[in-house]
């Protein structure tokens, strides 16, 4: 294929780089605040301030059914990390920067690590809780809970995966050859 029908016009650069690149950066930003407001819910967020917003009894459901906040705290840190990666490894593939390439690579594989991993912990946390969510929830919560486990598992690993896939054609990788190690 012939720079020409690489890009639609002889000399141009591809657009892809921006393109990927900028989603990239809007996603990394999306994690971050995200991660960021998991920190802070778990610092401010205490039993009392439960307690005041729902009543006590409510709030005591919503704390038991808390993950431990160790585990809040330490997948917060984890998924900042990520995010920070995937800015990095976007900013570089936006200034066309061969790095970038590998950086998001590596984030979509330890991404997509990470998500088999939380995905298995909420099911292991609905399955330890499934007695007291049964009692709660009359009817059948299993099946609608099962469906949300999937629906985030799918958006957790939709832009890894497209990362992987779209860094992986030919097509692109010829362009990203000719950019810059730096």
């Amino acid at each position: 294929m012939s720079r020409l029908e690489e890009t639609g016009v002889e000399g141009k650069r591809a657009r892809w780089p921006g393109v990927v690149g900028v989603v990239g950066i809007i996603v990394a930003v999306l994690m971050f605040v995200d991660q960021v407001d998991d920190l802070l819910a778990l610092l401010v967020l205490s039993p009392e301030t439960w307690s005041r917003w729902l009543g006590p009894k409510q709030a005591e459901i919503v704390v038991r059914l808390m993950p431990p906040v160790g585990w809040v705290a330490v997948a917060a840190v984890i998924g900042a990390a990520l995010a920070v990666l995937l800015f990095i490894g976007s900013m570089r593939i936006h200034r066309h920067m061969r790095s970038g390439v590998e950086l998001c690579r590596r984030w979509s594989q330890v991404t997509i690590a990470w998500a088999v991993i939380q995905i298995t912990a909420a099911i292991s946390w609905l399955q330890r809780n499934a007695d007291f969510i049964s009692d709660l929830a009359n009817g059948e919560w299993q099946g609608a809970a099962a469906f949300g486990v999937v629906v985030a598992l799918g958006v957790m690993l939709a832009f890894p995966v497209f990362l992987l896939v779209w860094l992986s054609r030919p097509v692109v990788r010829r362009e990203y050859a000719t950019w810059p190690t730096a």
